[in-house]
């Protein structure tokens, strides 16, 4: 209420004010307005890449400190030419004059204080600005296209400033002022963007990342995607929470429930790793955390239409993955203005989006400016694999120990996945005697190391991202904490030596011997990771001997079991269009999976 409460006072004082000044001057300023706003709103973002780059200021505040100093230096420089070369004025009838002038004024009011207001929504102050927010829960009242989910309605205020002076923008920068890229193309919904960039009630959560060489450029390293996928139409099992919390009630109850795309959409499904760069900073704490709303994870792209039409279009997470233990790392169906707290180093999660039958995304942003392209030769034929086992959910096969926790200590990048761990430099590789190269992917071989060593150093090293994986097979990966193993399922996941044999089994109840295997742990400072992968069982193994067992040569058993961090990962190689249901030892115990082999 303030803030539209103050924007009608300021556009009615500039027309009342124009209206003295007549309709000839009143013209002029109207023209000096619209100039500079399209120079504020097609010239912001680049100066602030600048000046962040250089100076490396809070990008938070650099950023709508560039679109209003901009729009205010471009219109003083304007006027000032205007009145310098325009000396003459055009007499007019004086209620033409003064009716004109007030049309004029009204029109400048609006531009002006358009674009005071859009500039104050940007600050790192909230999605509540004075009172307004874009968006509003509505009490009571369901979803239109989801009965049973929380209605969030858009606000505008009350004479539009802000909506206008960017609706002007954007038909300028699609027609007369077009450039090589239309602003519609980044922001297909400017105010709407901004909006979910600043959506947040954690004074700590910041809606851009900062650039320092400190902690890293939160711009050009903020965000990695993994794979991404069209998710097969169905039902997919969500946890979700209506009610917001209270003091009174600080952490009301999820309901088990599926969600289905409404008619005429559909379920984008994006493997995405925030990264530490991205992360927010707490200075005194000298710790960084994840801390964001689904709305800072925005993904744009274009919408086709029958009649062949593109138009840009954006949309926010409707459901997440963030292997939240106290969800039994169940996909979360949630609301705009949810709070996520992650621990600040990378982090991946799975995000779904939905979206409009005939979308095509173009990027996925994390924060502002966070990017990330999603390239259509990368989309897969299904998700990479669930992350998550109903704890109570039966064995499928074999011994029930271990299954009804086992899905608790998996962690993202498990299922259908032949990606690395991380990219490595091809040249280290090349280094490593006991390693094969085929079709630049890992194909058998032993390789052990410092991570800083083995990944790549710069964006023109030449790297190796993935497993090799013959065409009639898929590789399955199985990542997991082995401290926590050992809590939640005993030592048939534990890293105990030369003991268990594991096994993947299909719904068919086809065996398939692990293939090889990987860890990584921290020794000081760096992390250390030694890998192991025997190639294709039925071409020529690398070590005929191996006989599917853990049996690394470069990490210690204390090393891999007792820190939180360490991660192992286990490596099948299965038949395609098979459904992974168990992971097992010889012995038949072992934990139930939901893994689709695309």
């Amino acid at each position: 209420m303030a803030l539209n409460i103050i924007s009608l006072l300021l556009v009615l004082g500039i027309a009342f004010m124009h209206s003295m000044f007549g309709l000839f001057s009143g013209l002029i300023n109207v023209f000096c307005c619209v100039l500079a706003a399209a120079v504020a709103l097609g010239f912001y973002d680049a100066l602030n890449y600048f000046v962040t780059e250089a100076l490396e200021l809070h990008s938070a505040y650099t950023e709508p400190a560039c679109l209003i100093g901009l729009f205010a230096v471009t219109l003083t420089a304007l006027r000032l030419a205007a009145d310098n070369y325009i000396r003459g004025n055009v007499h007019l009838p004086m209620y033409v004059d003064w009716g004109g002038g007030a049309v004029c004024g009204f029109l400048i009011g609006q531009i002006c204080i358009g674009m005071l207001v859009i500039g104050v929504l940007m600050l790192p102050v909230g999605g509540r600005v004075l009172q307004f927010s874009r968006y509003e829960r509505v009490e009571g009242e369901s979803d239109p296209d989801h009965a049973g989910l929380a209605r969030f309605d858009r606000r505008s205020l009350w004479t539009r400033p802000d909506e206008m002076t960017v609706g002007l923008f954007d038909h300028l920068s699609g027609g007369a002022l077009r450039g090589g890229t239309a602003f519609a193309a980044v922001y297909p919904d400017f105010l709407d963007a901004v909006f979910f960039s600043t959506n947040t009630v954690q004074a700590e959560s910041s809606p851009a990342p900062l650039r320092d060489k400190k902690g890293g450029d939160g711009f050009k390293k903020g965000i990695a995607v993994e794979q991404w996928w069209e998710q097969p139409p169905g039902k997919l099992e969500v946890r979700y929470r209506k009610d917001v919390p209270t003091e009174k009630k600080t952490q009301p109850g999820y309901e088990r429930t599926t969600f289905e795309a409404a008619p005429g959409k559909k379920l984008i499904g994006v493997r995405a790793k925030l990264l530490q760069a991205a992360a927010d900073r707490d200075s005194k704490k000298r710790a960084t955390r994840h801390l964001f709303r689904p709305t800072m994870l925005r993904l744009v792209g274009v919408l086709k239409s029958e009649g062949g039409a593109e138009r840009p279009v954006q949309y926010v997470a409707r459901v997440l993955n963030t292997g939240d233990p106290a969800l039994e790392r169940a996909n979360r169906l949630v609301d705009m203005d949810n709070n996520f707290s992650l621990p600040g180093e990378d982090q991946e999660i799975d995000v779904y989006f939905e979206v409009d039958a005939g979308f095509q995304p173009s990027f996925l942003e994390y924060r502002r400016h966070a990017r990330v392209p999603l390239d259509a030769g990368k989309l897969k034929a299904g998700p990479a694999g669930t992350l998550v086992q109903r704890a109570e959910e039966p064995s499928q096969a074999g011994s029930t120990s271990g299954s009804r926790t086992f899905g608790q200590v998996l962690l993202p990048g498990s299922g259908a996945n032949k990606r690395l761990p991380f990219d490595m430099l091809a040249t280290a590789l090349r280094s490593q005697g006991d390693i094969t190269l085929k079709d630049n992917g890992i194909a058998k071989g032993r390789l052990s190391g410092n991570r800083s060593r083995l990944e790549r150093q710069s964006a023109n090293d030449p790297v190796v991202a993935d497993f090799y994986v013959p065409e009639n097979k898929r590789l399955c990966q199985v990542r997991y904490r082995p401290k926590q193993a050992l809590t939640l399922v005993g030592q048939v996941f534990n890293f105990v030596g030369q003991i268990n044999q594991y096994q993947a089994v299909d719904q068919n109840g086809n065996l398939y011997p692990m293939v090889g295997y990987y860890a990584i742990v921290q020794r000081g400072r760096e992390q250390f990771i030694e890998l192991f992968y025997n190639g294709d069982p039925d071409g020529e193994p690398f070590d005929p001997g191996y006989k599917s067992m853990l049996d690394f040569k470069s990490i210690d058993r204390n090393e891999i079991n007792e820190p939180d961090t360490s991660e192992v990962c286990l490596l099948f190689l299965v038949k395609p269009e098979v459904k992974i249901v168990r992971i097992e030892n010889q012995g038949r115990d072992g934990g139930d999976v939901q893994f689709s082999m695309p």
